[in-house]
């Protein structure tokens, strides 16, 4: 019966000696992300993330968090704080994503809480009685009733259905020129002129020069210059345009037919031959 061959003892070859081992010194430069690249598109400061990983998410201002991609073809995601609630965005590309994190910046730098509202929410605040209260010079009905027409004929068919952020000098230009004549343009941009300063204190703004621009004829033909004769003013009555004697006679008599007649005969004759104004005879009494 064959016996088996004894084993063999190994020499060891690692001295079981404990060795010293000096840690090499800590790196200036931020760790790198897993499996993505961090371009200079995103300009940021790098930092480790917190979720117990090695990702590295990029800090690019305004409480802007950017989390790169943890492999390649993944999703580049942001997220930040906005009216007091937590907003995120997606893209595959990180230029796509830089594009979307442009108006991000832009509202949470200006303090604007309302520039994500549509244009019409900016027309009925302009038009909104409320908003003239603290001033304490409410408008008159008819400057009322003129704003509001300017309004919903020319600025909200162009901007009531756009952001207000996205509102740009052309739509402001587009609204002026929709005016059929000069002198409805010059009023039209007097009303958006004002809209714009209101949507700037109120927060639905940010661009001033929105309200830069000015009536363009386009293909309309442009009115010429006025012609008036030397000398003479808006005032000037040609003599041929003022009643006769004739005519105030048979306007009285015509009056004195009515009611309370003998008062319009005077009011008439009154009327041609003192030289008040309208103004001034409504005032007259009896007396």
């Amino acid at each position: 019966m064959a016996h088996p061959a004894p084993a063999r003892a190994e020499i060891p070859t690692k001295s079981p000696q404990l060795r010293l081992v000096t840690p090499a010194p800590p790196s200036s430069t931020p760790p790198k992300a897993r499996g993505a690249s961090i371009s200079s598109i995103l300009a940021g400061t790098a930092r480790t993330g917190t979720r117990g990983d090695s990702r590295v998410v990029l800090e690019v201002g305004c409480g802007i968090t950017v989390y790169p991609p943890l492999e390649d073809g993944g999703r580049w995601r942001a997220v930040w704080q906005e009216d007091w609630e937590r907003c995120q965005a997606e893209s595959v590309r990180e230029d796509r994503l830089a594009a979307k994190l442009e108006k991000v910046r832009e509202r949470l730098a200006s303090g604007a809480g309302f520039l994500q509202r549509p244009g019409a929410d900016l027309i009925a605040w302009y038009l909104s009685p409320d908003r003239r209260k603290p001033r304490g010079k409410p408008w008159s009905r008819r400057h009322a009733d003129t704003q509001r027409r300017l309004c919903e004929r020319f600025a909200a068919p162009v901007i009531a259905s756009v952001t207000c952020q996205d509102i740009t000098t052309g739509h402001a230009q587009k609204i002026v020129s929709a005016a059929p004549a000069q002198g409805e343009g010059e009023r039209l941009h007097r009303c958006l002129s004002a809209l714009v300063n209101a949507g700037l204190a109120a927060g639905y703004l940010v661009n001033p020069r929105l309200k830069d621009v000015y009536w363009q004829a386009g293909d309309r033909p442009v009115p010429g210059p006025g012609v008036s004769v030397a000398g003479e003013t808006s005032l000037y009555v040609d003599p041929a345009g003022i009643p006769s004697g004739a005519d105030v006679d048979a306007i009285s008599r015509a009056l004195a037919q009515g009611r309370r007649g003998d008062l319009y005969e005077m009011m008439a004759s009154t009327a041609a031959y003192s030289g008040l104004r309208h103004g001034e005879e409504y005032a007259l009494t009896i007396g």
